[in-house]
């Protein structure tokens, strides 16, 4: 017990723990994808390696960049724990994550007992996470959901009652991928928008529920999101990545993040929003098939808005067969680009903390396309747009020293022209008037 204090007073004073990192990344080495430690230093390049964490499903790694910090993963009940590295050594923090997915039949619920009864699984859970404390792990994030908000509502419930469990969950994680990427839209109008802004409630009333049950569960971990298609089995066309990176995390969480107002005022004006239920006190046992959305009530939307705020670091999942879409050898891609600067640049994080004296963030090598002969203004189409829109409306007023040659009151093209010149985004040059 006495150890354990040194450790919490510890990682209180240099505030060593994911929430201060908001820039994360899932990935592992896949079929050659070229994820190494070169890359990882190349993102931590772009973010400054005290805003970047990820992860790779596994207790260890063998990726490693100077100040980037590496979540270890009991990926189901029992697994890895020999292998758990104790906290504080080499790139390891104080956060271990906890079991993958156990309502997904293709990951950590590929275990029957675990996917269809929440609660009989919190005794595990309790073992698991204690093996972690007693290697000098001080924060645990919860069983990540695949989608099914519903069985960590009924875990919970159990944990409650549970012996030394509440003590455990620190955080609650969840992942999320969408197959409508290509159409994704920040509006009111679209069903997917209120979707997302349904999910992330869900998630948002259980942590609010159980901390007024004794909990203290410090805000949502959504480390797992991106984009998918053919049944959730293939990767989405980068193109289609970007998109939702920029209208889901750019232009909603992000905005939320950084208080702009009218992103704030569109989702408290938004209908439809709900939650995921039954809830779990409500007598019934867990069913996966009874898990369904519902509205949320006259608070839903503002809840929205705080639920968001309760995100204390998002992981874009870079995972797939042969490629990796954040990454070009040693370069980012217009993807990695829009991902990390968008994320570097979310208040409270390490960096934008750090004021004066923070570290120097060392140019980013971009993987770039020279325009298509003279000078064009990019449309919404074009990768560049949302680079331009980034920068006028967030980069600019988180990082003025970025922008020191452009005139007092920048236009559009403006942007566009500073990013052309610095080979950003590939964008082209702008047609200026003279």
């Amino acid at each position: 017990n006495k150890l354990r204090a040194v450790i919490l007073a510890f990682v209180a004073d240099v505030g060593e723990c994911i929430s201060g990192r908001f820039c994360g990344l899932a990935v592992n080495n896949e079929g050659g994808n070229g994820w190494n430690s070169n890359t990882l230093r190349v993102a931590s390049g772009a973010t400054g390696a005290s805003k970047l964490w990820y992860y790779n499903w596994q207790p260890t790694s063998d990726v490693h960049a100077t100040g980037v910090e590496f979540v270890p993963t009991i990926r189901y009940p029992g697994h890895g724990l020999g292998l758990l590295p104790h906290a504080g050594t080499d790139s390891v923090g104080y956060t271990v994550k906890g079991w993958n997915e156990p309502d997904n039949s293709g990951q950590a619920g590929s275990i029957q007992a675990l996917r269809t009864n929440p609660e009989g699984s919190v005794q595990a859970w309790v073992n698991d996470m204690l093996a972690a404390s007693a290697k000098g792990y001080t924060e645990f994030v919860s069983p990540a959901m695949a989608h099914d908000s519903c069985w960590l509502d009924h875990f919970l419930k159990a944990c409650e009652v549970t012996p030394r469990c509440k003590e455990l969950v620190t955080y609650l994680a969840l992942h999320r991928y969408r197959q409508d990427c290509s159409t994704y839209v920040p509006s009111s109008d679209y069903q997917g928008w209120r979707e997302d802004l349904s999910y992330v409630l869900s998630f948002y009333r259980i942590m609010r529920k159980y901390n007024g049950r004794g909990f203290q569960i410090k805000g949502l971990i959504w480390d797992e999101f991106g984009c998918l298609m053919n049944g959730f089995q293939d990767a989405a066309p980068e193109q289609h990545q970007h998109r939702y990176l920029t209208e889901w995390y750019v232009n909603t969480v992000v905005k939320v993040l950084s208080g702009d107002t009218a992103t704030i005022d569109r989702i408290k004006s938004t209908r439809w929003i709900g939650a995921s239920g039954p809830d779990a006190h409500a007598g019934q046992h867990y069913s996966a098939d009874l898990c369904h959305w519902s509205p949320g009530g006259p608070q839903a939307a503002s809840d929205a808005v705080e639920a968001i705020h309760a995100i204390k670091s998002m992981a874009w999942t870079s995972i797939h067969m042969g490629r990796d879409y954040l990454f070009r050898g040693s370069s980012l891609t217009a993807l990695g680009q829009s991902f990390f600067m968008a994320c570097s640049g979310v208040p409270g994080s390490a960096q934008a903390r750090a004021g004066a004296g923070s570290e120097r963030v060392p140019p980013i090598n971009t993987v770039t396309a020279s325009a298509s002969g003279g000078c064009r203004k990019v449309v919404p189409s074009d990768t560049c747009y949302s680079h331009v829109i980034w920068a006028r409306d967030i980069g600019i007023h988180k990082h003025p020293k970025w922008y020191s040659k452009l005139p007092p009151s920048p236009t559009f093209d403006d942007f566009q022209e500073d990013l052309w010149k610095k080979g950003i985004g590939n964008c082209p040059q702008p047609c200026m008037k003279p």
